[in-house]
């Protein structure tokens, strides 16, 4: 049997089997990836992703990212249905995974599936977007938190692989400066 590349409009996105095939191809694309730089899935327009192949495949690789198992890297997803996050979502919701990507139709328009992520992280996630990058005393004065709370909110975001961080020196010191992954 001929097994389709990825990138091809009439790929089916359906079945266990095709799943473990794409999970292969699609993390070893990841090992690739230097530190710091997420993979970019995008799907064919109108392309429906089932639950199988996205358990198989999307949320294995999401479950071992937020695990570390492939370092500082992450998930994009371009191009999704509507069905298709629907069924992302209740597989993750269905077994409680952990696990939480950003996807969009296009590359400016796009939001966090999987795992609810709860107001407060939503809002610091949603501050984040909006500015671009931010650091933990940004944020505590812009929520009107304490420091030491927005920096373990934003320390969450970062174990899921939603925000990228690097260390930055200051006048008042190191901080780290959290942005969305480019």
């Amino acid at each position: 049997m001929v097994m389709r590349s990825m990138h091809e409009p009439l790929y089916s996105y359906t079945g266990r089997r095709k799943g473990k095939a794409a999970y292969e191809i699609w993390s070893k694309s990841l090992l690739e990836k230097e530190q710091g730089q997420p993979l970019w899935l995008t799907f064919p327009e109108d392309q429906l992703v089932d639950p199988s192949f996205a358990e198989e495949s999307i949320i294995k690789l999401g479950r071992e990212i937020v695990n570390k198992e492939f370092g500082k890297k992450c998930l994009r997803l371009q191009g999704l249905t509507d069905d298709s996050i629907t069924n992302i979502n209740a597989i993750i919701k269905w077994h409680a995974h952990n696990v939480v990507f950003i996807a969009g139709r296009s590359r400016k328009e796009w939001q966090v599936i999987g795992h609810p992520l709860g107001k407060e992280l939503s809002k610091i996630f949603e501050l984040v977007k909006e500015q671009g990058s931010i650091t933990s005393s940004a944020v505590a004065s812009s929520s009107k938190i304490a420091i030491n709370a927005a920096s373990n909110q934003l320390h969450r975001l970062y174990n899921l692989r939603l925000l990228w961080r690097k260390k930055e020196t200051f006048e008042r010191g190191v901080e780290y400066v959290y942005s969305i992954w480019l």
